[in-house]
């Protein structure tokens, strides 16, 4: 005798026959009910895997979204530069939107300050080295486990997400404007408010005395 043996794993086409014949059903009922177990048993852990990694994106995205918004109001500053403070707010490891669960990269190159011409808003310097700048854009990498993908080769999902800011100000816009008149009869009265000009007069802003 063997010491803590185990008995050998059962097969699904015997486990079926077993069914068939405790319960009294047809062994094609079984084999479809063992079948559709199987198959919501897998739509179940997919589901559980990509509404984890769903979460975790929208928190890295919440935290590349605070570094960009951090590093944006430093542009122009003689005494801070803006990629480094928006380090400070990204989610990478010993900064202030670190998570725990989450294994976050800053991707290669980023921060990256811009120079945008479609803000109206002039490039600046600011502090010493940093060159003349608008905006600045911030991408963030995390790679997340997985409870089940491990049973079909996935052990881990890839995420990202970039956020871009904007210095503030910004040039002003024209904007086409449309009034409309009220016409009825009513607009013929007089108004007292109006030095006595009908109404109507009064709101297209005809001259009136004084």
């Amino acid at each position: 005798m063997r010491g803590n043996s185990h008995p050998a794993p059962v097969e699904l086409a015997t486990a079926v026959e077993t069914l068939a014949a405790t319960s009294g059903v047809a062994p094609s009922v079984a084999m479809l009910t063992a079948a559709i177990i199987v198959a919501m048993s897998g739509v179940g852990a997919i589901a559980l895997d990509v509404g984890y990694a769903v979460t975790a994106q929208r928190k890295l995205q919440a935290s590349t979204d605070a570094a960009a918004l951090a590093g944006a109001l430093e542009i122009g500053s003689a005494t801070v530069n803006p990629v480094t403070k928006a380090i400070s707010y990204s989610a990478t490891s010993g900064n202030l939107n670190a998570a725990s669960n989450l294994n976050v990269t800053m991707a290669s190159g980023y921060p990256v300050l811009k120079c945008f011409t479609s803000t109206g808003v002039t490039c600046v310097s600011g502090m010493s080295g940093v060159p003349s700048t608008n905006g600045i854009q911030v991408k963030q990498q995390a790679t997340v486990p997985t409870f089940f993908g491990n049973v079909i080769g996935i052990s881990s999902l890839s995420l990202s997400a970039t956020a871009t800011a904007g210095a503030k100000g910004g040039k002003a816009s024209p904007m086409d404007m449309m009034i409309t008149i009220d016409t009825t009869a009513s607009m013929n009265d007089a108004d007292s408010s109006c030095s006595g000009a009908t109404r109507i007069a009064c709101a297209m802003g005809v001259p009136r005395p004084c």
